[in-house]
């Protein structure tokens, strides 16, 4: 009996190890990833906030942009230069 109460403790005491080092593991984690990008001053946020401004700057372009290539073609039509050998 007891080596069996022996072996219970030295499993729930390893568990429990185990988990503390898990733990701490995951601290460390949130600590780094709130130092890249916790904040608004941080660079992750500074990144995301330029990324939106352009997206924002040029979600007009996919319908704008036939009709800037016809008046294009309209004015200087498409030459044949990269066909010559």
């Amino acid at each position: 009996m007891t080596e069996l109460l022996f072996m219970t403790v030295m499993t729930a005491l390893l568990t429990l190890l185990f988990l503390g080092v898990v733990a701490e593991a995951v601290w460390l984690i949130q600590r780094r990833l709130k130092r890249i990008g916790g904040n608004g001053d941080s660079f992750l946020a500074k990144l995301r906030f330029g990324l939106r401004a352009i997206e924002r700057q040029t979600a007009y372009l996919p319908s704008e942009l036939p009709r800037i290539n016809a008046a294009v073609t309209a004015l200087a039509p498409p030459s044949n230069a990269g066909d010559r050998p």
